[in-house]
């Protein structure tokens, strides 16, 4: 199991070095790990944090949920791959911003070993 201490641990090593443009986070993670609503959580946590627009890309259903933990938009699988590009990059660019973007697997291999 992932614990909340680990993803701060990871999210200040990683943040401070090069801070995302956006995170795409799923909620449901493999089973025994920290899920997405507490790292959706943790993240909105960090005062640094908190401008770092979300985007969750689930099957789990409830945008409602999401939204107001912090979550920028929320995408219900299946949908267009192009969708998540496509709210991602329109995102971006009224923030000014060219594109980096943590995928939350970053986490996992992170807290491995």
């Amino acid at each position: 199991m992932v614990s909340a201490s680990a993803i701060s641990k990871v999210v200040e090593r990683l943040f401070k070095t090069s801070p995302p443009d956006a995170i795409v986070l799923d909620i449901l993670l493999e089973e025994g790990e920290m899920d997405g609503w507490a790292i959706l959580r943790e993240l909105k946590g960090f005062a640094d944090l908190q401008e770092i627009p979300v985007f969750v890309s689930t099957a789990f259903d409830d945008r409602e949920k999401g939204v107001s933990l912090g979550a920028k938009d929320y995408l219900v699988k299946p949908y267009k791959p192009s969708q998540l590009s496509k709210v991602i990059m329109h995102t971006l660019l009224s923030n000014g911003k060219q594109g980096q973007i943590l995928i939350p697997q970053a986490f996992h291999e992170e807290n491995k070993g």
